[in-house]
């Protein structure tokens, strides 16, 4: 799925590993494309929220345009 194939790139971005990598929730924006903001499980009750850009042009893949981490389950995406 699209959070897959951001996941290399988050890794990059926060110099962590994440053994865990499970989106729980995520919402979308129509721009120009599409934002997905989700919620990721990234395991030991921590979870980080992502937004990813997709162009409307493109079938896979999308760009990380901000994170934040250290956030918790019930925290708003």
């Amino acid at each position: 799925d699209l959070c897959d194939l951001v996941k290399k790139d988050l890794e990059t971005k926060t110099n962590k590993q994440f053994k865990t990598f499970k989106a729980i929730c995520y919402k979308t924006q129509v721009v120009s494309g599409t934002n997905y903001s989700v919620k990721i499980d990234v395991g030991n009750n921590n979870y980080i929220h992502v937004v990813i850009y997709q162009h409307w042009s493109q079938d896979k893949g999308g760009e990380i345009t901000s994170f934040e981490e250290n956030m918790l389950f019930n925290s708003e995406l």
